[in-house]
């Protein structure tokens, strides 16, 4: 059974709330759209063939988690189903982009498809965005395993956060 609701968060943005047998999670309008967005790829893809909204080849938006500390900015993609040498990162001092593009992992030519979800179908994926401070894109170091790709950048040495005593005058 799947219930809606909204609720506010501490900055008092309305988000909706939906909670699926036991478990509750919290979604922004941007979150509720692409979810939406990604369903109606689906949909299409399955009705007619593969001519979704995004062009074709079912696109997804991987999970990504960013995480900082003093010295390096760390991010998680989860991109299952893909193998190292189909993902592309490109980093510059304070953004990344990371590419995936795979074949469809079944042959639809020898079956025919009784229920489809997209799971082994073609795909590709582009996520990008900006990180939390300037890092130095050349030492920027990528790992991938189990279907999750490990992103390790480096913060540039002026902009590691340091304490400096400031001399208080009368």
């Amino acid at each position: 059974m799947t219930m809606f609701g909204q609720t506010k968060t501490a900055t008092g943005e309305n988000v909706p709330v939906r909670a699926h047998e036991n478990s509750l999670m919290l979604r922004s309008p941007r979150e509720e759209l692409a979810l939406i967005h990604d369903q109606m790829d689906r949909l299409i893809n399955r009705v007619f063939g593969g001519t979704g909204l995004t062009g074709g080849i079912l696109d997804f938006q991987p999970a990504v988690d960013l995480y900082e500390t003093e010295k390096t900015i760390t991010l998680f993609a989860e991109v299952p189903g893909y193998q190292p040498d189909q993902i592309t990162v490109e980093t510059t001092r304070d953004t990344f982009t990371i590419t995936g593009e795979r074949k469809a992992l079944y042959d639809e030519d020898k079956a025919s498809a009784q229920r489809t979800g997209g799971i082994v179908s073609a795909g590709r994926f582009r996520v990008t965005g900006t990180l939390p401070g300037e890092i130095d894109p050349e030492k920027a170091k990528a790992t991938f395993k189990n279907g999750i790709l490990e992103l390790t950048m480096p913060r540039t040495e002026q902009v590691r956060p340091a304490a400096i005593k400031v001399p208080v005058s009368a």
